[in-house]
């Protein structure tokens, strides 16, 4: 009886794990790019959604959490590098759901025309 009691117990309760995507990194030079991070919502509730800059020593350069992101909307952050964290950086996605829940990506622009140099995919 409590083998049964516990096989329907742990049958009810479902872990909160928590769901990583990363970008690839990228090169970013000091002084003249800006890094931006953005999330938009694909599945058809809402989402909460940390997101991450970090560079090649895994230091946090800019971070935000973003609650309840509705479905199709899109939340970013910028970056500017500091003395110190040029090199190569990436974005983090953190929420829960399923890695098909979003789509992220990292993007370098450039800092005195904001034009895009690169765009990467999270996976």
């Amino acid at each position: 009886m409590r083998l049964l009691t516990a096989l329907i117990f742990t049958s009810l309760v479902t872990p909160a794990f928590a769901t990583w995507v990363l970008t690839p990194p990228v090169n970013v030079i000091l002084s003249s790019n800006l890094v931006l991070c953005s999330v938009v919502n694909v599945s058809s509730k809402p989402l909460d959604v940390t997101v991450s800059l970090v560079d090649v020593y895994n230091r946090t350069i800019a971070t935000q959490h973003f609650a309840a992101i509705a479905p199709a909307i899109t939340d970013w952050i910028l970056g500017i590098p500091y003395a110190g964290s040029e090199g190569l950086m990436r974005c983090g996605f953190e929420f829960s759901g399923s890695p098909k829940s979003v789509r992220a990506s990292i993007e370098v622009l450039d800092q005195s025309t904001n034009l895009g140099l690169v765009a990467l995919p999270a996976s």
